[in-house]
């Protein structure tokens, strides 16, 4: 894994780790799978 090319997952919880310090962003089109993430590099 190269640096800048992470994702957390956050589901029904308070943000913590990377999602208290980064923009989180929600899952939904291209981004609702991870193959949409990797493809759009989310």
């Amino acid at each position: 894994m190269r640096a800048g090319e992470y994702e957390n997952v956050y589901s029904g919880m308070p943000p913590h780790g990377l999602g208290r310090v980064a923009d989180l962003v929600t899952a939904e089109g291209a981004r609702s799978d991870a193959r949409g993430r990797l493809k759009d590099n989310a």
